[in-house]
């Protein structure tokens, strides 16, 4: 008797020491951290770091910076001069020449990829921001990545649409029931010569 539960013991202890061994298996699996494939991150890297170039490239341009693209609105039409409507931008179509010099068609759409170019302005008091787009081709994928600029827009700007005319933007209004040739979407917000600070946000996919 005394030899069989020394080996019921035995087999006791191997059972408990192989519950012992899974669970520590279990709970270090769990938490092991996978990395994500290095060739999705590098890829990722560097389609930020495209978008963010052409971004920085356009904000130092003498004449067309990157405030022409903000201010490119024809009040006449309520959308950015040529585009399709104030829903998309420019949807589908290409930006015009006048925007970013063909950056974003060279860099991205013969690579076959997509992206959206919107505008996140502030509004008056507390009211949350709110995005105009500038070119919308879709949701955005799973894998997306976005770059930021923002840039300041100042009263004494005008618009930048052919035959937009000289009017400052501080005499424009954000309300889409005035009249058209009044009209501009991004208001005036700030008190003094400043007049919107604009993020100028590009995600690509």
């Amino acid at each position: 008797m005394a030899g069989i539960s020394r080996g019921q013991a035995f087999t006791l202890e191997g059972f408990v020491a192989a519950a012992v061994v899974l669970t520590s298996v279990v709970l270090a699996l769990q938490t092991v951290v996978v990395p994500p494939d290095a060739g999705t991150a590098n890829q990722d890297d560097s389609l930020r770091t495209q978008a963010e170039d052409i971004l920085r490239t356009q904000a130092s341009a003498d004449g067309r910076d990157l405030t022409h693209a903000v201010r490119y609105w024809d009040p006449l039409r309520r959308t950015f001069d040529g585009a399709q409507d104030r829903e998309v931008g420019y949807g589908n179509q290409s930006l015009p020449g006048a925007l970013f010099g063909g950056a974003f068609e060279r860099t991205f759409s013969a690579r076959g990829l997509t992206y959206n170019v919107v505008l996140v302005y502030h509004r008056p008091g507390n009211a949350s921001a709110r995005a105009e787009p500038l070119l919308y081709q879709g949701t955005p994928g799973p894998d997306a990545v976005t770059a930021r600029h923002a840039v300041t827009l100042y009263d004494d700007m005008t618009l930048t649409s052919p035959g937009a005319g000289p009017r400052r933007l501080d005499q424009y209004d954000a309300d889409p029931d005035v009249d058209g040739a009044s009209f501009y979407p991004i208001p005036d917000v700030v008190d003094g010569p400043v007049y919107n600070v604009v993020e100028v946000r590009v995600t690509v996919w």
